[in-house]
């Protein structure tokens, strides 16, 4: 198999397009030594890895049961060392944040300001947010819920061509003066919000998500039951401090 089958079904890619590319990089290398190398190198680190999970049989199976093995040992060291917290409460899921929170620095950026969120909320209201909380208008909503946990109800109630084509749109025109420079910051929703996020989890495959234009990492309290609970959470909260950063 050449370099280009084999990175071709890696990516899940069409074949006859990855070798184009080889040989678009070929013409302006000089050489086509390019995907040879990078199939060298990730067999290479198979290798290692094959060899650090100590698999004898070189299999799909072998492999995978390994890597759940694995994910199980870590997960329950950081199970241990958050002194044991169980995220589908707030509680449990604040201890893991707030790790998250200091390994990361607490970067900040620059992001919608308060006011202005709550206007978009008014100029287009969520219906099916809305009816969810049994409010009559935006207004009355946003005087007695969090901002932050309506704008992420948006991403799980609300469809996605109303955000999309409706409610988004809005984005077109805001202007620089319409943000502000502060910390990004984490919401661990209420427990209201569970039932109406099942679709969401089960489509995401996990319980976090973010708002990049108003800095915030949201979490549903809820546990999937798959092995890895504590590190799934952990890293991914980890990783949107880091995403919304860059």
């Amino acid at each position: 198999m050449y370099s280009y089958e084999k990175i071709a079904k890696i990516l899940h890619a069409d074949k006859k397009t990855i070798k184009r590319v080889e040989e678009k990089m070929a013409g302006v290398l000089g050489h086509n030594s390019v995907f040879d190398k990078i199939v060298e190198e990730n067999e290479a680190i198979i290798k290692e890895k094959i060899k650090f999970l100590k698999i004898k049989e070189n299999s799909a199976a072998s492999l995978y049961k390994s890597l759940i093995n694995k994910i199980k040992d870590t997960d329950y060291k950081i199970f241990n060392l958050f002194e044991r917290p169980v995220c589908d409460k707030k509680e449990g899921c604040e201890k893991v944040l707030n790790f998250a929170k200091e390994l990361s620095g607490s970067p900040d950026g620059f992001f919608l300001k308060e006011e202005k969120a709550k206007e978009l909320l008014i100029n287009i209201p969520p219906q099916n947010v809305l009816k969810f909380l049994k409010y009559k208008n935006a207004e009355e909503m946003l005087a007695r819920e969090n901002l932050f946990e309506v704008f992420a109800a948006l991403r799980f109630i609300e469809e996605s061509s109303w955000l999309n084509n409706i409610f988004f749109k809005q984005y077109e025109n805001l202007k620089p003066s319409d943000f502000e420079k502060r910390k990004i910051r984490v919401e661990v929703l209420s427990d209201k919000w569970r039932a109406a996020a099942e679709n969401f989890l089960k489509k995401k495959y996990h319980n976090i998500s973010h708002l990049k234009e108003l800095g915030v990492i949201f979490i549903i309290p809820a546990l999937l039951d798959v092995p890895g609970e504590t590190l799934r959470t952990f890293s991914l909260i980890l990783h949107y401090f880091h995403e919304i950063d860059f």
